[in-house]
């Protein structure tokens, strides 16, 4: 049984990097601010496993992870390091972004040295972004991230460039300390291929927001653009498969599907405005001209963050090494698009109702993009379906009263574009 240090483990990301793990042969060390909160969220998704997952109070922020004497002699057992830790803030100030990323990247490197000159730290694992300019080529350099690294790289907004710093940081200690670096860069994360559901409303959940309100008539950039997305499940998969290689130094894994195959801004833009009985957009606006409209006050009124348009890119990425541990076909087998409408009408939902109800008594699927809310039993299903100013979620008592009085089935089937 190895053991692991996560961070990031309440998060969207990490939630459901803790459900694949579960499935290894694995003792789990999650780094939380509170341990009573963290054992709730896991209660409520019916996955909080005591057997192999341990709460660790601490913050990244903090020197020595805040860890107490006791809690820290557990962690120094560690045999692999996952680092997923970290706010999606695009807004967030330089002070706030610099506490986070970097210091936090240097506070669990020391803890990461520790541990490899201790006993043999087996990997590292950052989770970084795919709009990093580092890789495995051009990381090598002698610059002090702290001192020199705002100047070196020229990246106005402060959330992309400490997280950016963080990376080249990590990279640089990896190979002065010496313990093995697997470096993994996803796209824009969506919720799970299997429901839709989109909990992070922080990235996409923006532009649905923006189209919903009318507020995005053009393309951005036009079709020579696109917005790269991953959904959460598969990317968990993927971490855990880099986790049970064995890495011999280190190694970048960028998550982006080649150009040619992926979908183009305007494609994706009339998919969502399709889902949302929405009218797309035809008209595409170049992107300098775009982001000066959006620093000059179009940000205001789309809600987006100027710097939102940043994850919008014409640019190419190499994705030979995910390629080589998944297999050449695994970027087409795990597809966003194959249920992108179910990611939109969760996200709209969210959007519109963002202090919205969730019960947990209700298991979430999905099937041909059409969501289903199940509640298990015996005997025939009763099946329910909700009018065109409703959702799936307004009928939960009346399944709920179903299901304590006969024990049977009960789907409510939630369509998109009627709640």
């Amino acid at each position: 049984m190895r053991t692991v240090f996560l961070t990031g483990g309440t998060g969207f990301i990490g939630k459901q990097l803790v459900k694949e793990l579960a499935k290894e042969d694995v003792k789990i060390l999650l780094l939380v601010r509170s341990k009573s909160k963290a054992i709730r969220i896991f209660q409520e998704r019916g996955s909080l496993k005591k057997a192999f997952m341990h709460f660790i109070e601490g913050d990244l922020t903090k020197i020595d992870l805040g860890l107490s004497a006791e809690d820290k002699e557990r962690v120094l057992k560690t045999d692999v390091i996952i680092h997923a830790g970290g706010p999606m803030d695009i807004q967030a100030t330089s002070k706030e972004a610099a506490s986070v990323f970097l210091n936090g990247a240097k506070h669990i490197n020391e803890l990461a040295k520790s541990i490899h000159q201790l006993k043999g730290l087996q990997q590292f694992i950052h989770v970084v972004g795919y709009m990093s300019p580092f890789d495995d080529t051009n990381s090598k350099i002698a610059i002090d991230v702290f001192q020199e690294g705002n100047n070196y790289l020229k990246i106005k907004n402060p959330y992309e460039r400490t997280k950016f710093l963080a990376d080249l940081y990590i990279r640089q200690q990896a190979s002065a300390v010496g313990y093995p670096l697997s470096v993994i860069n996803p796209p824009t994360v969506v919720g799970s291929s299997k429901t839709g559901s989109t909990e992070q409303i922080a990235g996409l959940g923006l532009l649905v927001m923006s189209m919903r309100r009318g507020l995005m008539p053009v393309i951005p950039g036009g079709k020579g653009y696109r917005l790269p997305l991953i959904s959460n499940d598969e990317l968990a998969k993927f971490i855990v498969q880099v986790f049970r290689l064995e890495q011999p130094t280190i190694q970048t894994y960028t998550l982006v599907e080649d150009k040619q195959h992926d979908q183009n801004i305007a494609e994706l833009l009339s998919i969502m405005s399709e889902s949302m009985n929405m009218r797309a957009p035809k008209i595409s606006v170049p992107m300098p001209f775009m982001k000066a409209i959006m620093n000059s006050g179009g940000s205001k009124i789309t809600k987006i963050p100027s710097d939102g348009l940043t994850f919008i890119t014409k640019q190419k990425f190499s994705n030979v090494s995910a390629k080589k541990i998944m297999g050449g076909d695994w970027f087409k087998k795990t597809s966003v698009m194959k249920f992108f409408p179910a990611v939109v009408a969760d996200l709209d939902y969210r959007m519109m109702y963002q202090n919205g109800r969730h019960n947990h008594l209700f298991k979430r699927t999905l099937c041909d993009n059409t969501t289903f809310y199940q509640l298990q039993g015996k005997g025939k299903p009763f099946i329910l379906l909700h009018g065109l100013l409703s959702d799936g979620e307004d009928l939960f008592p009346l399944a709920q009263e179903l299901h304590e009085k006969t024990g049977q089935p009960v789907w409510i089937l939630d369509l998109p574009g009627l709640g």
